[in-house]
């Protein structure tokens, strides 16, 4: 019985935490207009949305390697 009793609670202790963790992610993507994470965006999705927020983050080739459209200084093809 009273490994049973610990068992759960090392098992409830985490999942709780992983509860407050996740509201606070959520709201914070909410105030942020981002989208779930369960929607699956392309690369071009993405590129799209962080050019229509522009922020001081870089957007470089290597964080977006399957979008279609040439980024500034590629010319019309990818290497």
């Amino acid at each position: 019985m009273v490994v049973g009793g610990a068992w759960a609670a090392v098992e409830l202790i985490p999942g709780v935490s992983n509860v407050g963790r996740e509201r606070r992610a959520s709201k914070s993507r909410r105030l942020r207009g981002l989208p779930k994470p369960r929607f699956a965006l392309t690369d071009d999705m993405a590129r799209n949305w962080f050019e229509a927020n522009p922020s001081a983050i870089v957007i470089p080739r290597g964080n977006f390697p399957d979008s279609t459209r040439p980024f500034p200084g590629e010319g019309n093809h990818r290497d």
